[in-house]
């Protein structure tokens, strides 16, 4: 089942992203991965105001992109 995020959900996703910006190894590695350019990580947003929930991202360094690729977006207690 899809849901929409809530508002302060939502903001707290794009105040993660932004720090993954600028540390995109701020996450937990997840092993695993095949590739030597990819790295695969997961990381958590601080509650949400309203509804304090938490929301995980999964998520993909790729060096020789020098990009991150969101992979996942888990909202959840």
């Amino acid at each position: 089942m899809v849901e929409a995020l809530q508002p302060s959900e939502l903001d707290a996703v794009e105040k993660l992203i932004e720090r993954l910006a600028v540390h995109p190894r701020l996450g937990i590695p997840v092993p695993g991965g095949t590739d030597p350019e990819v790295d695969d990580y997961t990381a958590r947003t601080d509650p949400a105001a309203d509804t304090g929930d938490r929301i995980s991202l999964v998520y993909r360094v790729h060096e020789g992109m020098a990009a991150i690729f969101v992979t996942w977006v888990i909202a959840g207690p």
